[in-house]
């Protein structure tokens, strides 16, 4: 397919497809025919069944003045992870999570607001805890009251919606025309919370989903040509997994992503996260990245494009995010050896190269990344020691 190119956008093909579409609950990420399935992955999978009793069993922590990030992340995976629990499962916990999830809920909806720094123009706050209470009220939706529906329906209404259109119609407002990350989570978070008021706000909902489809599709250029994030490996797996959420709940709910999936480099942006990291899993710390970082993305970018590499380097994820894995059904898995692929790749999009003698995990591997203002240290130093900067 011809990838659709940002100023070849047509706003009709957002209306068309809501249009024509018939949501029926639950339909973010998946339909109602595939929770059987995904309830024999769940249960099949111990890691993840553990992960699942570890949120019902986490302890609320005392309230704080000026509520960190970190505590805002975690309240939201929290909330996904015990309404994913009350959806599939069928016995007393599933009880415990289901009052759990309204216990969260509650807390999200009886806040003053999800943009917890007014400092952040984008919705970089309150992206988390949108796509958190739209996948709560979509998988849950006939678990709960007419009355319990109207506020959360109300919630994402007064804290994203009504915001969002304010934000399209701020002509200064800078966020949605830059290629950052910020865009990306901030553009899934309205993308998830107008999906789940598809029905309740139609109008509105496909205002603001043509707006964020247009926005993403400028954001996605920045994977062009080969996958690289300019950001680097931290805020390309935060960038990723919001971009494969925001693509799965457009293609699971109007069957259509309006040619995001489509976006040169995308499909291919798992080859960064296999070539930027040592063989002792450290990343290359350029642009702003840390030395670890989230993989889960990949298993979805796996699922959707069909990538062996990717399903490999995800295999032993054991985050937040590890139920989510479950939903995509067909990632193939074989590590890149096996594959015979190249030990070196240049990422013309952020000038940088990466090259390594093997693919092997041992003393003997020499990862180099060019440029960088020393040499790299030696294999058996590579737990001791940062990698080097740029």
């Amino acid at each position: 397919m011809h990838p659709l190119k940002v100023n070849e956008f047509n706003y009709r093909t957002v209306e068309t497809a809501v249009a024509a579409c018939e949501p029926s609950h639950p339909y973010l990420l998946f339909r109602k025919d595939e929770i059987g399935r995904i309830r024999n992955a769940a249960k099949k999978n111990r890691k993840v069944w553990a992960r699942l009793h570890a949120a019902l069993q986490e302890t609320k922590p005392a309230p704080v003045k000026g509520e960190t990030r970190e505590n805002i992340k975690r309240r939201a995976r929290r909330l996904i992870n015990t309404s994913f629990l009350a959806m599939i499962h069928d016995g007393h916990e599933s009880h415990e999570a289901l009052k759990i999830t309204r216990n969260l809920l509650q807390d999200f909806i009886s806040a003053p607001s999800w943009r917890y720094r007014p400092v952040i123009r984008s919705f970089l706050d309150c992206a988390e805890i949108a796509v958190s209470v739209a996948l709560a009220y979509d998988w849950l939706y006939d678990k709960f009251s007419t009355v319990e529906r109207l506020e959360i329906e109300q919630s994402l209404l007064r804290h994203v919606l009504e915001p969002a259109l304010m934000a399209c119609e701020d002509r200064i407002l800078q966020w949605p025309k830059r290629r950052e990350n910020c865009a990306l989570v901030s553009n899934s978070g309205i993308v998830f919370a107008c999906l789940a008021m598809l029905e309740r706000c139609p109008s509105l909902s496909t205002r603001l989903l043509e707006r964020c489809v247009a926005s993403s599709l400028n954001v996605f250029e920045a994977f062009a040509p080969d996958g690289a994030w300019p950001e680097g490996l931290s805020y390309w797996s935060l960038a990723v997994r919001y971009a494969g959420l925001m693509v799965a709940a457009l293609e699971s709910t109007l069957r259509d992503s309006f040619g995001l999936a489509d976006q040169p480099g995308f499909a291919q942006t798992g080859d960064f996260a296999l070539h930027a990291v040592g063989p002792f899993g450290a990343a290359f710390n350029f642009g702003d990245s840390e030395r670890q970082f989230d993989v889960s993305p990949l298993a979805w970018l796996a699922h959707r494009f069909q990538r062996p590499v990717d399903g490999w380097l995800a295999r032993k994820y054991d985050g937040w995010f590890l139920p989510l894995m479950t939903l995509w059904p067909k990632q193939p898995r074989a590590a890149p050896s096996a594959l015979n692929l190249s030990t070196g790749r240049v990422f013309r999009g952020s000038q940088l190269a990466c090259l390594r003698n093997t693919w092997a995990s041992d003393r003997k591997a020499r990862p180099v990344y060019w440029p960088s203002k020393e040499e790299m240290m030696p294999a058996s130093d590579w737990n001791h020691r940062p990698v080097p900067q740029m």
